[in-house]
This record gives structure tokens, C-alpha cells and sequence, in this order.
């Protein structure tokens, strides 16, 4: 039961978003205003509490540098990619590999099994750097065409999502957090609450099951879940210590095998040239819920 109570919701947000779209309930001009609002307004909020309210081990360190690192190669996999086989949805390829979606769907699967914990979080710490400083860099660059510092960096510090993990961050190490309280973390969660459920809905209403579509998803898919496999397996290598907790190999599964994560369509919609790349990018990350739930019920079983 406790199973079906963390997948159903995401199902059902999901499917309602596709359901509104065939029934021509929403139309694409409100789906792209509140696309407008959640990624504009409401996600860089979230992103900076989430700078802000971060507890930073020292000892987890090298762990969210070699996500990091992993990150970096999913990039330049995706660059490769591009290289070999150009053609529709491969300008998308470099961000479709990096990222996994934590706190949305690693984070409450992960939690159902375990309880209280944190170690996702260092998913999250790594997948927000890459999200929301390393991709407006590269979609400025990509877009704009830009490749003076001066020019790049103009547009990163006017980036609602970089002025957010900066100032998130700088609040941080200042140790600002300790003077909030329960006024704080209420206002906080009134704004971050219709995130999760608004960005599914969009990922539902953009999803497409045209062929000419599906192909192209599910190669991506294969070859995300073979380098996210060859990662876990680094590890096992890397961190041996760490990976003899049966709960820190759960979420290093869960993390890796999750979805692209669902702030990423918003961050590199400069990229689209029509609505097919998002449709591409939506159907992706919706489908790839499915390969996080497999993982899932494996782990529950074993």
C-alpha cells in the first residue's frame, strides 16, 4: 500500500495533464503561463531555500564532487551524441543526460522505505549546480551565440535561477538559517507545495506518443539508464565504505535511476525550436518515471 501511496499521485498528476490536453480542457497558452509562473517565479524561491537550508558534511564532500564529475561526463556523452548523429531533438541531446529528478520522485520513493534521511540530498546539491549554472551557461552560449566572458556572464547574473543558488549559498555560509523559525518555514512551504504537482501536470499535458517521437525517447532512455548503470558501478569502486550501508546503495539506485530532472525543461526552453523538442524532452522524462518504478519495486523485493 505504501508503495502505491508515492506512485499513484505522480501517475495521476500525470495523467490529468494528458487527459486536459486531449480534452482540450487547458489550452497551450495557460499550460505555458503557468509554465511562466512555476519556473520563473516559484522554482527559484525553492532553489534558494534550498541553498540556504542545506546541511553540508564534511565527509560528503567527495560525494557530491564525483556526482558532480559524473554530471560533467553525461554532458559531454550527450555532446558526443550530437556529433555522431545529427538530426531533430540532438541539440537537446547534452542536457538530456545529466540531472536526476530527487526531490520529486528519488526523494518520497526512497523515504517510504527508509524513514528520515538525507543522503539524496546530495544528488540534489550536485544536479542544482549543473541545472541552474551550468546549463543557463551553455543555453546562453547555445542561443545567443555568445562566447565573450563578459557577455555570458552578463546573462548569468540577471538569471532568476543563478541569482537564487548565489544568494542561497552566500545566506548559507553566512549561518542565517539558525535565526529562522516556524514563520519561515511555513511561508516556505506555501510557495514550494504546487511545484512537484504543476510540473508533473505539464510533463502530462506536453506528452506525446507519436512515433516519429517515441524512437527517439526511448534510445535516449537506453542510454541513460547504461550510463547511470555504469555509474552506480563506480561506486561500488569509489566509495566502498560507504556503499556497505544497504541505505546509502538505495539511494545511489534510486537517485541515478530517476527521471531528467523536471526543472531542466524550463531552464533550456531557449533551446526549442518548436514544439516537438518539448513534447521530446516531456515524453522523455515522463517515460523514463517508468524505468525509477522498476528499480523500486526491485529494491522493495530484494
Amino acid at each position: 500500500m505504501e508503495v502505491l501511496c508515492n506512485v499513484i499521485p505522480i501517475l495521476v498528476m500525470i495523467g490529468l495533464g494528458k487527459l486536459c490536453r486531449a480534452k482540450k480542457w487547458f489550452k497551450e497558452e495557460e499550460c505555458n503561463g503557468l509554465n511562466r509562473f512555476v519556473f520563473g517565479i516559484l522554482f527559484p524561491i525553492m532553489i534558494f531555500n534550498l541553498c540556504f537550508s542545506a546541511k553540508f558534511e564534511r565527509s560528503h564532500f567527495l560525494v557530491v564532487v564525483v556526482i558532480f564529475i559524473i554530471y560533467v561526463l553525461g554532458i559531454f556523452l550527450g555532446i558526443l551524441m550530437d556529433k555522431l548523429h545529427k538530426g531533430e531533438f540532438s541539440n537537446l541531446y547534452k542536457y538530456m543526460i545529466s540531472t536526476n529528478e530527487g526531490g520529486s520522485v528519488a526523494l518520497p520513493l526512497y523515504l517510504s522505505i527508509v524513514g528520515m534521511s538525507s543522503n539524496t540530498v546530495l544528488f540534489d546539491l550536485a544536479g542544482t549546480f549543473i541545472a541552474f549554472l551550468i546549463y543557463p551557461i551553455m543555453v546562453q552560449k547555445s542561443v545567443s551565440g555568445e562566447s565573450d566572458i563578459k557577455g555570458i556572464l552578463k546573462s548569468l547574473l540577471s538569471n532568476s535561477f543563478v541569482i537564487a543558488v548565489i544568494l542561497g549559498l552566500g545566506c548559507n555560509a553566512l549561518g542565517l538559517y539558525q535565526y529562522t523559525g516556524e514563520l519561515y518555514s511555513s511561508i516556505m512551504s506555501m510557495i514550494t507545495s504546487p511545484i512537484g504537482g504543476s510540473i508533473l501536470f505539464m510533463l502530462g499535458f506536453n506528452m506525446n506518443f507519436e512515433k516519429s517521437i517515441i524512437g527517439p525517447v526511448l534510445k535516449m532512455m537506453v542510454v541513460k539508464t547504461l550510463f547511470y548503470g555504469v555509474a552506480c558501478v563506480s561506486f561500488f569502486i569509489i566509495f566502498k565504505g560507504l556503499m556497505s550501508d544497504w541505505e546509502f546503495v538505495m539511494a545511489v539506485l534510486l537517485s541515478f535511476m530517476s527521471p531528467l530532472g523536471f526543472a531542466v525543461s524550463g531552464v533550456i526552453s531557449p533551446e526549442y525550436k518548436s514544439d516537438r523538442d518539448r513534447m521530446f524532452v516531456s515524453t522523455y522524462t515522463s517515460l523514463y518515471i517508468i524505468v525509477t518504478l522498476i528499480v523500486y519495486v526491485v529494491i522493495l523485493l530484494v
